[in-house]
């Protein structure tokens, strides 16, 4: 078992041969809390697979913040195993997913994040390149409670994607921060009308 540090010290292995218990374990060990009491668990670039994702969402119970930031070998299938991490919270549960540059995920993750994880308040996407409009329009309907969407790089959104974005800021007025950098199929009538219609001035941040 091959182990390396990055520079915030997360420790990441290039294979891992620890046992569902063993990852539990681990897991229940390395979590903590940020400043403002959020439970944060790291397990970027862990190369965790759909059946880890059982054991994780197991032991997660309570974490407010997750990422599993370019684990590779996660599917839209693993993701079903997260709806376990809210059972049981009250008040609580997941609401910050970081799944950035997880390539496996399609359209279908955002149909299970909408509807296991509705109260989701931040959620990373960059990368997934297999995500279209459709899976934009399911998440983004039925996670109400989005305050922060992250969808660098996506080169299947189109403005069908702008206008759901738009409705979403409309309808809730929760949407704050909107990162759309490297997304390059949005017209500027698409952008200009979101601006427009943000009639509150909910959007804080737009990065385009």
């Amino acid at each position: 078992m091959r182990r390396a540090h990055t520079a915030d010290n997360q420790q990441q292995w290039s294979s891992h041969a620890l046992s569902p218990y063993g990852l539990a374990k681990y897991i229940a060990n390395t979590r903590h809390r940020s400043s403002n009491g959020r439970a944060l668990l790291n397990l970027s670039h862990w190369p965790i697979t759909d059946d880890d994702l059982s054991a994780v969402s197991s032991a997660g119970l309570g974490v407010n913040s997750l990422s599993l930031r370019h684990c590779l070998r996660i599917s839209d299938h693993g993701l079903l195993h997260l709806r376990d991490m809210q059972r049981g919270v009250i008040g609580g549960g997941l609401k910050v997913l970081d799944l950035a540059g997880c390539v496996g995920l399609t359209d279908r993750t955002c149909s299970i994040l909408a509807d296991s994880l509705p109260r989701l308040h931040s959620v990373d996407l960059s990368c997934c390149d297999r995500l279209s409009d459709r899976g934009l329009c399911s998440l983004l309907g039925g996670c109400k409670y989005l305050e922060k969407i992250i969808l660098q790089n996506l080169p299947r959104l189109s403005n069908p994607s702008i206008d759901a974005i738009r409705t979403s800021i409309v309808m809730f007025r929760r949407l704050h921060v909107i990162d759309l950098c490297d997304c390059r199929n949005f017209t500027d009538e698409a952008l200009i009308k979101l601006l427009e219609d943000d009639k509150s001035g909910c959007v804080h941040t737009l990065n385009l």
